[in-house]
């Protein structure tokens, strides 16, 4: 939906549940991130960083 709304020259990735990314790996720089957070927000945090690395 969201590449709808944007030119063609930008790349948007998009996930629905945690099925491709409830754990997807980080980077140490980004695990430091979100050291202290709840599960919930580090697999949401893992979610967005693997969308963008395939954006």
């Amino acid at each position: 939906m969201i590449d709808e709304l944007l030119p063609d020259t930008v790349v948007a990735v998009d996930i629905h549940g945690d099925d491709e990314t409830g754990h997807a790996p980080l980077y140490p720089e980004e695990q430091a991130v979100v050291a202290r957070a709840v599960d919930t927000r580090r697999r949401e945090f893992a979610a967005v960083r693997h969308c963008a690395r395939r954006a």
